[in-house]
C-alpha cells in the first residue's frame, strides 16, 4: 500500500466546506489507487508561495513527515511550477 501526504493551500475566498470536499476527493482518489493518506497539510494563505508552494514552515513540516513516515508520494491539490518542485525536493 502506497503512503501519501495530501497538500493544499486555501485562499481566503475558498470556503472551508469546499476545501474539505476537495481534500476528501483526493483521499478517495488515493484509496482508489490503492494508497493511504497518512497526513493532510493544509495552509490558509492568500496565494501559494512562489518558492515552495507552502510557506517555509509548512513545507518543512511536510518534509519531516515524509521522511519520518517514509511516504511514497506527496500529492498537491494544484499545479506546481518546476522551481517549486525543485525547491521542495531539496527539503
Amino acid at each position: 500500500m502506497k503512503k501519501c501526504i495530501l497538500i493544499d493551500v486555501i485562499p481566503p475566498q475558498k470556503s472551508k466546506d469546499k476545501a474539505q470536499k476537495e481534500i476528501e476527493e483526493l483521499t478517495r482518489l488515493v484509496k482508489t489507487y490503492g494508497g493511504i493518506s497518512i497526513a493532510e497539510i493544509i495552509q490558509n494563505r492568500g496565494r501559494p508561495s512562489a518558492k515552495t508552494y507552502l510557506g517555509t514552515g509548512k513545507a518543512k513540516e511536510a518534509s519531516d513527515i515524509a521522511k519520518k513516515s517514509k511516504v511514497d508520494m506527496v500529492i498537491v491539490n494544484d499545479f506546481l511550477k518546476p522551481a517549486q518542485i525543485n525547491n521542495l525536493s531539496k527539503l
